[in-house]
């Protein structure tokens, strides 16, 4: 091997792309410096890489290298790609007498104080969050003109007068004043420089330095495509040293003089950074050598060269078949084809939910073969989250590396509840999700008895004070369940949690009147006070979250003052964009991001995500310029993304192993397979025609993750969940003896809720903050209706709208519902008091309210008692009775109580014909059923009248009986709506019983 710093040797290399770059360069290291009998030039060597990960895993290949026997490891610093937000090297700015880079914080927060100022002279109102979103796109542009280079930002003005462009483009020029005339400004006033600009002038300073006095041992500058200005200095001043050498990732050597002339005229091309970085170096393309001894076959030069045809500029796809031909020279065309797409597969979702069952899969079955290494590589981090989770399944750990977002971790999350809490303090819903939050220290118990005893329900109370005063008033009431000490120590809390609202009112202030730090000092202190300490500022997610209230200290502190909503919003976004890292990895499988994989390797490497507009992602739409000002002015072409994109996808592509997935379907709406998929089917069609080139392009049908699918099943000892029809039928002696008319409708249409309620003693909880709904909206008319008819004293019609809107509220019904349907409520009233006063006067002693009555039944073995309520029954001269039902909805039709499903009012005429209401004689005859509808709407609906009445009940009670006898029967199960036709809504345990698990459907969609 000859030796890679002699004079004669190349100073620029390339390791091929999908050979394991950084064991390839760890390997010739060792047998240049260490096997030659210099290990102590190691130590001495300088190598820079892209990112923290390829460094860390530069220093394992090396110590892999050397037969994991002890070295003295080179200095291996990070460079930073375009990309990456990696800060500047240390070093250089060290020996650099530069200012500071401004900190990310205070950069956005002066750019939002500026774009303010800049909409107050336009007399517009701009919100804080939109001013914090516009910095941030400033902010791109910033950075895109410092990697750049010299932009002329001073043409702007004469540009768009003279091409004449829309309005919009005039003012939006005008705005970007800021950022060529204010902005340099706000610089010297900060002693401060951006952190591209800064980056830069570090590393021409330590050029300059190595210029003055070079490094002792070799410098490397390794795996960077050269796409920032900083690391082409560094490269150069690697070329200028004695022994210093640039090996870049996946320069392909075969491109002829046309290809590169073509390829520079197109960014985004996967070369097009690499030849842009040798022209910048005026580094002849020739004079790129390989890296010397590498492990390379025919298959992965057919493979590069299949992979580099594919991703040719438009121009050259014209000659595809003639390419190919020079390429295949003896072999032929199809053999070449074969071994170029030997371990190498397509497969196609259905949707992303199958492409990430399909990844999951893919990366099981190489967990489980012991000695062998996966990855998967996406640029989709939902999918990466889909595929980590349904990981979980089967017991394998594997946490995408870009980390857990820090929103989605307990510390992150406790942080939004208390802000979203701050905004509301009495809000059952945000007090419960933060006193039940996991890193809580608040009395558990007490917690409990808050949630089950005081807070369920509507809501109707507002501010702390109120809440406290309804908690103190609930568990003293003869209805709570909770004991006494139970109650105070639920009181204590709900008193300690006011206290702390009300100091932070006080610290944050009204009506916007505090800074931005003011307002993350008191969110800071009240997380504190919600958690035992060091919580929540402990481990890797604390110590994000400590960093995060820096930065936003450091972006809301120029703007002024703020409100809490706003500043609740910017926690939220800026929180979205902080990644917490993985606390372990897998030895053998992994999630990577497109960024965490360069450089990196793998046995078999997954691509996923591969549909249009994901990978590669289109260049966002620049806001300020359009393209051609962006090209005049000399930024760069936001295609360059892509190409880097695409010099990425080409290195992965080229690796031994590969499995390509991409959806069919995406976001519910249909998905294009990614360009480069398109093109690479396109070329082994235009080679093998379309039925062999699918063949060869599908995975081994042993090895098809498509046919897994519905066969795959946990490893062992992972608990799997059942879904069984529940069919209980317990002991006669335990089922119920005593039922209410309504809930003899429930037996008839869901058993199961009787079995549960009455049987289990199960009674599902009101949601907190639940609002109106039908059954408290009937209670209230219930009351009101009372209150009408109290001592016989009929109210006015105003105060009975007064009191049913009273009611209505503590029911849970809005303000502005209320005040929005108030004349129909009064026209329903009108109508109602004219009923009254027509049908009091054929009655005798005035109409029985909510009457309570009850009837026993003999069913052979068991009496079993039937009780109800009447909302009014009207009795006359000749001991007929009239029994009525208020409804605040549409009542039930005729139909329906004909056909037993709607049995309240008949069964309520059998108890007054057999049993006893209070108040009323017994065995008295029911001759009419009446619904009256009464609400914002008044309505009569009389159900049966005379002999019609008496049959409706004579059926109704042969009818119950049945009923009540099969269920005498131990055999007889309680099912969940046994017939779904007949329900009306869907019943409260449902989910219990996990009816859409073993239905396979759900009923009420």
């Amino acid at each position: 091997m000859s030796m890679l710093f002699a004079p004669s040797s190349s100073r620029i290399r390339t390791i091929p792309a999908g050979l394991p770059f950084l064991k390839i360069l760890s390997a010739g290291l060792k047998h240049e410096l260490i096997a030659r009998g210099e290990p102590a030039l190691l130590a001495d060597t300088i190598i820079y890489v892209p990112n923290r990960r390829s460094a860390r895993a530069l220093a394992y290949s090396l110590f892999e290298a050397n037969e994991e026997a002890s070295l003295m490891l080179p200095d291996i610093r990070v460079l930073g790609d375009l990309e990456t937000a990696e800060p500047p090297p240390s070093v250089e700015a060290s020996i650099s007498d530069l200012p500071p880079v401004i900190p990310a914080g205070r950069r956005l927060g002066e750019l939002a104080r500026l774009i303010l100022a800049f909409h107050r002279t336009q007399a517009f109102d701009y919100a804080p969050s939109a001013a914090f979103s516009t910095a941030e796109e400033l902010a791109q542009l910033l950075d895109q003109s410092a990697l750049s280079g010299n932009v002329n930002w001073q043409q702007l003005d004469a540009l768009v007068l003279d091409q004449d462009l829309a309005i919009h483009w005039q003012k939006s020029v005008a705005f970007l004043k800021i950022i060529y005339e204010q902005w340099p400004r706000t610089l010297s006033n900060a002693k401060a420089m951006d952190p591209y600009t800064r980056r830069l002038a570090a590393a021409t300073a330590m050029a300059e330095a190595w210029g003055r006095q070079p490094p002792r041992g070799p410098l490397i500058i390794a795996g960077s495509t050269g796409s920032t200005p900083a690391s082409r200095v560094l490269m150069q001043a690697a070329l200028d040293a004695p022994r210093g050498l640039v090996v870049l990732p996946g320069l392909d050597c075969e491109l002829s003089l046309r290809s590169q002339s073509r390829i520079l005229s197109e960014p985004n091309h996967p070369q097009f950074s690499l030849l842009r970085t040798l022209e910048e170096l005026n580094f002849d393309f020739a004079h790129v050598e390989e890296w010397p001894d590498i492990p390379d076959n025919e298959n992965n030069r057919a493979r590069r060269q299949i992979i580099s045809e594919s991703l040719a500029p438009a121009e050259d796809t014209a000659a595809w078949n003639t390419r190919l031909q020079m390429l295949t020279h003896t072999k032929g065309e199809e053999a070449f084809i074969r071994n170029a797409l030997d371990g190498l597969s397509h497969i196609e979702a259905a949707d992303e939910t199958e492409e990430a069952e399909l990844a999951t899969l893919l990366l099981r079955q190489t967990f489980e073969k012991k000695g062998q290494t996966a990855a998967l590589v996406t640029p989709d981090t939902g999918l990466a989250r889909r595929v980590s989770a349904q990981l979980k399944k089967y017991g394998i750990i594997c946490t995408p590396s870009a980390g857990t977002a820090l929103h989605q971790t307990p510390a992150g999350s406790l942080v939004l509840l208390v802000a979203d809490w701050l905004l509301d303090p009495g809000d059952p819903v945000r007090l419960m999700a933060l006193l039940k939050h996991p890193l809580s220290c608040l009395d558990a118990s007490a917690v409990l008895t808050l949630d089950r005893h005081a807070l369920r329900g509507p809501r109707n109370w507002t501010g702390m004070t109120e809440l406290v005063g309804r908690v103190q008033a609930t568990l003293a009431s003869d209805f709570c369940r909770a004991s006494p000490d139970d109650a105070a120590r639920a009181l204590s809390l709900a008193r300690h949690v006011a206290m702390l609202a009300d100091k932070a009112e006080v610290a944050i202030g009204e009506r916007a009147t505090s800074s931005g730090p003011e307002v993350l000092a008191a969110i800071l202190e009240l997380c504190s006070a919600f958690c035992d300490p060091p919580q929540p500022w402990t481990g890797e997610a604390g110590e994000a979250l400590s960093s995060l209230f820096d930065h936003l200290a450091d972006m809301t502190g120029p703007i002024g003052t703020i409100s809490l909503l706003a500043m609740r919003d910017i926690i939220r976004s800026e929180m979205t964009k902080v990644f917490v890292p993985p606390e372990t990895e897998s030895s053998q499988i992994a999630i990577w991001g497109p960024l965490e994989a360069r450089l990196q390797s793998a046995d078999h490497i997954i691509l996923a995500g591969l549909n249009e507009g994901l990978w590669p992602a289109q260049p966002g739409q620049d806001s300020f310029l359009p393209r051609k000002l962006r090209r005049e002015i000399g930024l760069s072409d936001p295609d360059e993304r892509i190409g880097l994109s695409a010099h990425d996808f080409a290195q992965f592509a080229c690796a031994p192993h590969v499995t390509m997935l991409y959806a069919k379907r995406r976001d519910d709406a249909p998905a294009l397979a990614s360009r480069w998929i398109w093109r690479m089917r396109m070329l082994a069609r235009g080679a093998l025609g379309e039925n062999r080139a699918a063949a060869l392009l599908a995975p081994d049908p042993a090895n098809n993750s498509k046919n897994w699918t519905g066969n795959h099943k946990p490893l062992s000892g992972v608990p799997s969940p059942a879904s069984v029809k529940p069919q209980p039928k317990p002991p006669v002696s335990t089922r119920p003896k005593r039922l209410s008319v309504t809930r003899i409708e429930t037996l008839i249409r869901d058993p199961y809720s009787i079995y549960c309620r009455y049987i289990l003693g199960l009674e599902r909880l009101d949601p907190l903050d639940s609002g109106s709904d039908p059954r408290r909206t009937g209670s209230a008319i219930h009351s009101a209706i009372e209150y009408f008819e109290a001592d016989g004293q009929h109210q006015s019609s105003d105060a009975f709208l007064a009191k049913l809107e009273a009611e209505l509220m503590l029911a849970g019904l809005k303000p502005a519902d209320l005040i929005s349907l108030r004349h129909a409520r009064l026209r329903a009233i009108h109508s109602f008091m004219d009923w009254h006063s027509n049908t009091v006067a054929q009655i005798s002693g005035g109409p029985k309210i909510e009457a309570d009555g009850r009837l026993e039944l003999n069913l052979g073995t068991d009496i079993f008692t039937l009780t109800g309520k009447a909302d009014r029954i009207d009795e006359y001269m000749n001991d007929e009775i009239s029994i009525i039902d208020f409804k605040s909805g549409k009542p039930p039709t005729k139909p329906q109580v004909m056909s037993g499903l709607e049995p309240q009012l008949p069964l309520l005429g059998l108890i007054a014909q057999k049993g006893q209401f209070d108040g009323l004689a017994r065995h008295r005859k029911p001759t009419d059923f009446t619904y009256i509808r009464i609400g914002t709407d008044f309505e009569i609906s009389t159900i049966a009248d005379g002999d019609e009445a008496q049959t409706l009940i004579d059926a109704t009670e042969a009818g119950l009986l049945t009923l009540l006898k099969a269920f005498a029967d131990p055999n007889h199960p309680y099912l969940n709506a046994p017939r779904p036709e007949r329900l009306k809504y869907e019943f409260e345990y449902n989910r219990l019983s996990r009816r859409v698990e073993w239905a396979g459907f759900d009923e009420y969609d």
